[in-house]
C-alpha cells in the first residue's frame, strides 16, 4: 500500500478531517523526542503521511542538541526523556543555548512543541520563552484515530 493509499484510508476511518490546505505553502519540520521508539514510530507515520520532514531524538543529549539548533517549527515531545530529566529542563537547556547564539535564532518565530505523556494537563509546567510555544499535551496511550485528529487539528492550526 502506498503513501497516499494509506493516508486515504486513514481519512475513512477517522471521518471527514482532512488538512486543509492541499499545497502547503511550505513543508514544517518536526522534531519528535521519545525515549520509546515504538511511540516515536507512531508518530512519525502520521506527520510523514503529511510529508512533513521529520528527525529524530531518542535520548536527553540528543534531544538537548537537536531542540537547541532551532530547525524545527514543531516539537512533539515526550515529557520523562529520562526517570531524573522531564522535557521542560530539557527546553530550559535549549533556550540558554539558544539566547547564547541569539542573532542566529532572531529571525525564526518560535517553535511549537506538544508535550506527549501520561500525566494530565494540569501536571505539566511549561515556563514561557521567546524560542518555544506550548500549543498543546497528548496523553498517553493515544489511539491512533484521535492521534491523527489531533495531529490534523494542529497542521491546520499552524497553517502548514
Amino acid at each position: 500500500m502506498t503513501v497516499e493509499q494509506t493516508a486515504k484510508e486513514d481519512r475513512r476511518r477517522v471521518g471527514h478531517l482532512t488538512v486543509t490546505d492541499k499545497h502547503p505553502r511550505r513543508i514544517a519540520n518536526v522534531l519528535i523526542v521519545d525515549d520509546d521508539v515504538d511511540s516515536a514510530i507512531a508518530v512519525q507515520k502520521i506527520f510523514a503521511q503529511m510529508r512533513c520532514n521529520i528527525d529524530f531524538a531518542l535520548d536527553v543529549h540528543d534531544a538537548r542538541h537537536k531542540i537547541g539548533s532551532g530547525k524545527a517549527d514543531l516539537i512533539v515531545l515526550d515529557w520523562m526523556l529520562d526517570p531524573r530529566i522531564h522535557a521542560d529542563q530539557v527546553i530550559e537547556g535549549a533556550v540558554r543555548r539558544m539566547r547564547k547564539f541569539a542573532a542566529t535564532h532572531a529571525h525564526r518565530p518560535p517553535a511549537n512543541i506538544v508535550t506527549f505523556s501520561s500525566r494530565s494537563d494540569s501536571q505539566i509546567h511549561f515556563e514561557p520563552n521567546p524560542f518555544f510555544v506550548h500549543v498543546d499535551h497528548w496523553r498517553k496511550p493515544m489511539q491512533y484515530p484521535e492521534l491523527w485528529r489531533r495531529t490534523l487539528r494542529l497542521m491546520n492550526l499552524m497553517s502548514f
